[in-house]
């Protein structure tokens, strides 16, 4: 790959289970795309490290060095604060973790560090369904819910950088148990880490002399189980998509957005997600709102945090 740097944008995003690197154009397109296991149960720098090893190997295969970058950008599934700092990632265990200088180590370019759910905003944004959209909400369903938003053409950060937090609004007072800390998020009733939880109780449930006691429990299992018409997974999910479309139900009554795009790990369950949400809003939200708003997965999918990521600096 022969291009040079002004046409050419690097970005990482860094996930609870996966991390993906890309090498993007100016448009957004991808020219490469590699992606890798995020490390457990290790300390912060090791999955940094990790991330950088990923990054360069994917440039060495392209032939390419990051000198030919304006700039890289990072998507993290947690709070960043100042200097790339990333406050609180509670998928991560992360607590004040300087990624922006750990990276800095590796590469001699600046680093652009934001939310993963608001690089999935701008890679939509500016490459995906919401060019040529003035507001935009793109939600982020994955091992964690978060969302970005861009409003009124700006990426919108909030108080202390801490906006977005969809995953962490109230679902059920004093319920179940959420990675944050607290009781009853949303996190705890419709995300990957919701369904991989139903998976576990329906292997449980069915014994250990049944065929499913050799199944590794996930969000994924949950889906093929419910297109086959097993009960408990339907059960699991329709939960999952009622929860889900309560929150965005509000979101969409509160900012009257153009439209709501889901993107992560989950987007791609078109006909047992996305389509039942779309049904949801438009029957509970309020009337002009329901009209008007578009529902639909993300056009970059599960790429578009790390393609917002490459496209960051041109977002902030």
């Amino acid at each position: 790959m022969s291009r040079s740097h002004s046409e050419c944008y690097l970005g990482i995003d860094i996930g609870g289970t996966k991390m993906n690197i890309a090498i993007v154009d100016g448009s957004g397109k991808i020219l490469a795309l590699s992606s890798a296991k995020t490390p457990k149960d290790v300390l912060p720098a090791q999955i940094i490290e990790k991330a950088c090893a990923e990054t360069e190997a994917l440039l060495g295969k392209q032939g390419m060095g990051p000198h030919m970058f304006p700039y890289l950008g990072i998507g993290v599934p947690g709070t960043v604060g100042a200097l790339g700092i990333v406050a609180f990632a509670p998928n991560l265990g992360w607590v004040d973790v300087p990624i922006g200088t750990e990276a800095q180590k590796h590469f001699s370019i600046p680093i652009h560090v934001a939310q993963d759910t608001r690089t999935a905003a701008v890679g939509e944004f500016l490459a995906g369904a919401g060019q040529g959209m003035k507001s935009i909400v793109c939600v982020t369903v994955g091992t964690g819910i978060g969302c970005g938003m861009i409003l009124n053409g700006k990426l919108y950060h909030g108080t202390n950088n801490a906006c977005g937090e969809l995953g962490h609004m109230l679902s059920v007072p004093d319920g179940k148990n959420c990675a944050c800390g607290k009781r009853g998020c949303l996190e705890a009733y419709a995300s990957g880490t919701a369904l991989r939880a139903a998976a576990e109780e329906i292997i449980s449930e069915a014994g250990p002399h049944s065929a499913l006691s050799k199944e590794k429990p996930s969000a994924e299992l949950v889906f093929q189980w419910a297109a086959k018409n097993n009960g408990r997974a339907k059960k699991a999910l329709d939960e999952a998509v009622m929860y889900l479309g309560i929150a965005l139900t509000n979101v969409a009554n509160l900012l009257a957005p153009d439209a709501i795009f889901i993107s992560g790990g989950m987007s791609g369950q078109e006909e047992l997600l996305i389509k039942p949400l779309r049904q949801f809003i438009q029957t509970h939200a309020y009337r002009l709102t329901a009209q008007r708003i578009v529902v639909e997965r993300a056009v970059l999918g599960q790429n578009a945090p790390v393609v917002g990521a490459a496209l960051l600096a041109k977002a902030i």
